[in-house]
């Protein structure tokens, strides 16, 4: 049994060829719920990808557990040097949404900042807004932060006593 993308059997990489089919509806059928984003804003396919559902799988490989298809740079196509296999972290990270941070030398998202210095990404999005400095911005403790190191303190002055 042949299948319009070109594999003879689903099988082991019906995960690999649901993401192959998602990214062509995406980009090619205007009434898919994700065109606008796509194909609307003329995110191409490269012609071998197009033309073979084979030719995409020796390029990207079977779609590992947990990842589906990313594009490095959201500006363009799907191409075997702009793609990826992404976790939802990265999927996440990834969109053209994404507010990127420069500091000491590291592009990082907003919510990558507030991971990486345990802050809410809420709390560091309103610092910023506020037009705090960067370095205070995720180092400065919490209101809930300070309450909760205030309290263990006081603990531990009082098992002293």
């Amino acid at each position: 049994m042949n299948y319009t993308h070109g594999a003879v059997s689903l099988r082991d990489e019906t995960k690999t060829a649901d993401s192959y089919l998602a990214m062509r509806q995406r980009c090619l059928n205007k009434n898919s719920s994700g065109w606008e984003y796509y194909g609307g804003r003329s995110i191409k396919i490269c012609a071998r990808w197009l033309k073979s559902y084979r030719a995409f799988l020796k390029d990207m490989g079977h779609r590992p557990a947990g990842f589906s298809l990313g594009r490095i740079d959201n500006e363009k196509g799907y191409y075997p040097k702009n793609c990826r296999w992404e976790t939802q972290e990265q999927q996440v990270n990834n969109t053209r949404a994404s507010r990127f941070i420069e500091y000491e030398g590291k592009r990082l998202t907003l919510s990558q900042w507030a991971k990486g210095s345990g802050i809410s990404t809420l709390t560091l999005w309103k610092r910023l807004d506020r037009g705090w400095l960067m370095r205070d911005a995720i180092s400065k403790p919490t209101r809930k932060t300070f309450l909760r190191s205030s309290r263990a303190k006081n603990q531990k002055h009082k098992t002293k006593k």
